[in-house]
């Protein structure tokens, strides 16, 4: 049986999955101030028994992480050359983030059967990820997360304030100025979430659509359109190039 690791490099987190074949059995998660080491590293890999490893960035990283994979694992990294169990039709292969089409395939891996599938990450940006009924992906858009519109009221006006947020109920009608920016901004997210998918599902008949990232819980509450939620599709995904390519 394989053992499998699957780290996926964000932005702000690194999340670190650990499979039994094709389930998956523990996330580890760490973040920029407590960063992934090659002592905690090698601990996983020995104490887990991991025999194959795959690795995701669209953040920086420490590069003895790959050698210490390619040291103690058979270590597969994803690039655009990378086989895939998905037809990729996007124009600019080489430029689309492997994190976008990682999440793709994970939700073509849980959902199986041929119907088209739109997959929306609420991360550091807030992508939009369309895959055919006939296993292709097709792209979607990229657009400012939570944190980067948080920051861009502060950067470009004189007088808001930069504020911290949490996954908690936002009101319509803010009453103060922090509540005011929140209810814009989470508000907006959810109104522009919700609006899409329905000017997918005009186009899409029987579309199924998967949210994952780090508010994908909070949000599937808040929004009106029927969704699953499933926040480690990127580790997923990652698993099924992992298995695809160890028997291909």
């Amino acid at each position: 049986m394989l053992h499998n690791l699957t780290i996926d490099v964000g932005n702000t987190k690194t999340k670190i999955g650990f499979f039994k074949q094709h389930t998956l059995q523990h996330v580890f998660v760490y973040d920029h101030q407590t960063p992934i080491t090659s002592q905690i590293l090698s601990a996983h890999i020995n104490e887990l028994n991991i025999t194959h490893t795959i690795l995701v960035n669209s953040g920086n990283y420490s590069p003895i992480i790959d050698q210490i994979l390619t040291e103690k694992t058979n270590f597969l990294k994803l690039t655009h050359q990378t086989s895939i169990p998905l037809k990729n039709k996007y124009a600019t292969p080489q430029t689309l983030g492997k994190d976008r089409l990682c999440s793709a395939i994970g939700a073509t891996t849980l959902q199986k059967k041929a119907t088209p599938i739109l997959v929306i990450d609420t991360g550091t940006c807030i992508t939009f990820n369309m895959v055919s009924q006939q296993g292709e992906y097709l792209g979607g858009s990229i657009a400012p997360g939570i944190e980067m519109r948080l920051k861009a009221l502060p950067h470009f006006t004189h007088l808001l304030p930069l504020i911290d947020y949490d996954y908690t109920k936002v009101d319509l009608i803010g009453i103060n100025t922090k509540s005011s920016i929140l209810s814009g901004v989470i508000n907006g997210i959810i109104a522009e979430i919700d609006g899409l998918i329905n000017r997918y599902r005009n186009n899409y008949e029987h579309l199924i659509v998967y949210l994952t990232g780090g508010g994908c819980i909070f949000f599937e509450k808040q929004l009106k359109n029927k969704i699953f939620a499933e926040p480690y599709l990127v580790l997923i995904g990652l698993n099924k190039i992992l298995t695809y390519n160890a028997t291909t």
